[in-house]
C-alpha cells in the first residue's frame, strides 16, 4: 500500500512569490512527509518556503530487493528527470533530498536580488541668506571663525619645538692614524624644519708608527668642538646639516730620545646625514655619517724633519648614539 504527501510551502498566485510543491508518493515504512522536509531543509541556507520556485513528484516503488525512486523536478534553473536506486528506503528519502535541495540552490542562485528604491523626500528651497545662518549659528555660539592666513604644512609633533642630548661612538678615516675611535655628546635643537646642533668629541690616541717599526713614533689625539645647521623634514626621519669643527690636535712622542708634547689647531667643514628610529617615548636611536674637507692640517714631525703624521684632506667619519628628547 502507498500514500500520498504533497509538501507546499505558503504562497498564493498572481504576482506573489511562488509556490514550493514537493509530492511525496512512497511505500508504508517510508520515511513520512515531516521527515522528508526536514532533510531537505537541513540541506539548503535557509528553509524551502514561499518564493522557492519549484515543481517535483517523486514516486518511490518496490523493485525486487531494492527500491526506486522516479524523480521529476522543474525549477526556473533546471527540468529534468533521474532514477534513484537504493537498498533501504532512508537512504532513498536522502537521496531525493539531495537532489531536490540543489535544485532549489541553483535556482535561488539565478533570481535577481531584490534592490530597495530610495524613498524620495522633498524639501522647500532655502534662500542664500538663511543658508548662510544656518551654517553660522550650527555650533550655537555664532558665527564661525576660518583662518585666512596660510596653512602649516607641519602639524602635530613636527610642529612644536624639542631638543635633547645624545651620546654617540664615532670612528673615523683620515682625522687620525689609521681608522680613529672616539666619544661624542651633542645638544641639539629642532623648531619646525631646521634644526641646529652643538657637539664635542674626544678621539683616541692613536700611534703614529715609525716604520718599520710598531712601538716608536707619536700618539696622535683630537678634541674638537663641532657646529651642524640641519634641514630636519620630519621628527624621526632624515637630517641634513652643514657643518663647521674647530679643535687642538696633540702629539706625544712614544719612545723617542728626548720626546716632546706638541699642539696644533686642526679645523674643516662638511656636509652630514643622520637618521632617526624611535625606540620609545623620549629616546630614539640615530646613525649618522659626515664627509669633512679638512682646512687646517697640522704636521708632526721628527727633528729631523721626517713627517710621522698629517690629517688627509678628505675624512669620513660614522656615529651611533641614543637620542634623548624633550617631547
Amino acid at each position: 500500500m502507498a500514500c500520498a504527501l504533497l509538501l507546499v510551502a505558503p504562497g498564493v498566485a498572481g504576482g506573489e512569490p511562488a509556490t514550493a510543491v514537493v509530492r511525496w508518493q512512497a511505500p508504508a515504512g517510508c520515511p513520512d512527509e515531516a521527515s522528508v522536509r526536514a532533510r531537505i531543509d537541513a540541506r539548503l541556507a535557509s528553509p524551502l518556503g514561499a518564493g522557492d520556485a519549484i515543481d517535483a513528484t517523486v514516486t518511490v516503488v518496490r523493485a525486487r530487493r531494492s527500491l526506486r525512486a522516479q524523480v521529476s523536478v522543474w525549477t526556473p534553473a533546471v527540468d529534468v528527470e533521474r532514477v534513484l536506486v537504493a537498498g533501504q528506503c532512508d537512504e532513498l528519502a536522502d537521496a531525493v533530498a539531495v537532489v531536490l535541495a540543489r535544485a532549489v540552490a541553483e535556482a535561488r542562485a539565478l533570481a535577481p536580488a531584490r534592490v530597495e528604491e530610495p524613498e524620495l523626500t522633498w524639501e522647500p528651497p532655502v534662500r542664500p541668506e538663511r543658508r548662510r545662518e544656518a551654517a553660522e549659528s550650527k555650533d550655537g555660539d555664532g558665527p564661525s571663525t576660518r583662518s585666512s592666513g596660510p596653512r602649516s604644512g607641519r602639524t602635530g609633533e613636527r610642529a612644536r619645538p624639542d631638543g635633547g642630548m645624545r651620546p654617540s661612538v664615532v670612528s673615523g678615516a683620515g682625522i687620525s692614524p689609521r681608522v680613529g675611535y672616539g666619544l661624542e655628546l651633542s645638544a641639539w635643537f629642532v623648531w619646525g624644519s631646521g634644526a641646529v646642533e652643538v657637539s664635542g668629541t674626544r678621539w683616541l690616541e692613536r700611534l703614529a708608527a715609525l716604520p718599520p717599526s710598531q712601538r716608536f713614533g707619536a700618539a696622535i689625539g683630537l678634541d674638537s668642538l663641532a657646529a651642524r645647521a640641519c634641514w630636519n623634514p620630519e621628527r624621526y626621519g632624515p637630517r641634513v646639516c652643514v657643518l663647521g669643527e674647530v679643535g687642538t690636535m696633540s702629539g706625544r712622542g712614544v719612545g723617542l730620545f728626548d720626546s716632546r708634547v706638541g699642539e696644533a689647531v686642526y679645523s674643516a667643514a662638511g656636509i652630514g646625514l643622520s637618521l632617526r628610529t624611535r625606540l620609545r617615548a623620549h629616546v630614539a636611536l640615530v646613525g649618522g655619517f659626515d664627509m669633512l674637507r679638512a682646512i687646517d692640517r697640522p704636521r708632526f714631525v721628527l727633528d729631523r724633519g721626517t713627517l710621522l703624521f698629517q690629517p688627509d684632506p678628505l675624512a669620513g667619519r660614522v656615529a651611533l648614539g641614543v637620542e634623548l628628547g624633550w617631547r
